[in-house]
């Protein structure tokens, strides 16, 4: 079976495709090359992979809101943190907590801040909407169901998700925060709803979720299938989900979600937490949502190499944690 690597990048602004894109892959296979070495980074750059891109709407509407954004500095800070990031030469150094509290305690950003004081049940999203709207406007502009947004950004990966489930190809789905919604979204549009009968039987392999606030209630209730009750307020075609969530991201304040969607399990569904240090340093600042500190972890490298190898243990990985 032909297996296919779906990515999918999340809010705030974005640079263009093809840079945003070569950062991601990047920094995923030089994941893969320090825990799992050449024959793995081989392997991996062989993959076929989708980079479902929606930067375009997601820059528009934020700059239609008075963001300023400068497209060439974002992606300096974007390689710095990669760099930056390249210097943890094996799995024990990146997940090492002292590490973590070493390069974060001096730059710790004030959104951290804010949310730990102004936050504490860990449901900004619920506690007012406008916290949301401010810390995180395209995520709730996505479920303004006033504007084309949220169907536009689903059908960035619609099409392209449905062809390949369709074909039959052993699909591995990575998302990144907005990216999670949208990813949890259509596929649970491609479990219940007529338009995609074709795939309603067919199953993703693994749906790995980052920084994701898929664990908030109030972002629960939003999602499709979110005030359904029964077991259609689920997707039933994920057969793994692996969820990934890093201590300090404001966006993933509540840091599981087995607890939450463990109906799933009668569903097939597989569902794992973990809980991880992401070390991104942006701009000189602690970035603990950055989504190269997410994919180059050695958490999110042992997940993609289990995938490509029928899902056998990799050994001599170590640093990750169950939530």
């Amino acid at each position: 079976m032909k297996k296919k690597l779906f990515l999918i990048h999340g809010r705030s602004f974005k640079p263009n495709k093809d840079n945003l894109e070569r950062l991601w892959i990047e920094a995923l296979q030089y994941g893969m090359a320090r825990d799992f070495g050449e024959r793995a980074e081989g392997r991996f750059g062989a993959l076929d992979k989708e980079f479902v891109y929606f930067g375009n709407l997601s820059n528009k509407f934020l700059e239609e809101r008075g963001k300023e954004y400068d497209e060439h500095e974002d992606l300096e800070h974007r390689r710095e943190a990669l760099r930056g990031l390249m210097k943890y030469k094996n799995a024990e150094m990146f997940f090492d907590k002292k590490n973590y509290y070493k390069s974060s305690s001096m730059f710790r950003g004030f959104k951290e801040f804010a949310l730990d004081a102004l936050a504490a049940p860990a449901d900004f999203f619920g506690v007012a909407d406008n916290a949301a709207s401010m810390l995180a406007p395209d995520i709730a502009h996505y479920w303004n169901e006033e504007t084309e947004f949220g169907s536009e950004v689903r059908a960035s990966l619609t099409k392209r998700l449905r062809r390949s489930l369709a074909q039959n190809e052993d699909v591995m789905l990575i998302g990144h925060s907005l990216g999670t919604l949208i990813a949890y979204d259509v596929l649970w549009k491609f479990s219940y709803m007529s338009e995609h009968d074709e795939v309603r039987n067919k199953t993703l392999s693994h749906f790995v979720s980052l920084g994701s606030p898929l664990g908030n209630p109030t972002v629960q209730e939003r999602l499709k299938g979110g005030r359904v009750k029964g077991p259609r307020r689920y997707p039933k075609n994920i057969r793994r989900w692996s969820n990934v969530a890093a201590q300090d991201d404001y966006i993933c304040h509540d840091e599981t979600v087995e607890d939450d969607f463990w109906r799933m399990r009668g569903g097939g569904t597989e569902i794992k937490d973990f809980r991880i240090y992401n070390l991104a340093i942006k701009d000189g600042v602690a970035h603990q949502h950055h989504g190269t500190g997410y994919l180059i972890h050695p958490v999110v490298a042992k997940l993609v190499h289990e995938w490509m190898n029928l899902g056998e243990l990799a050994d001599g990985v170590g640093g990750d944690t169950e939530a």
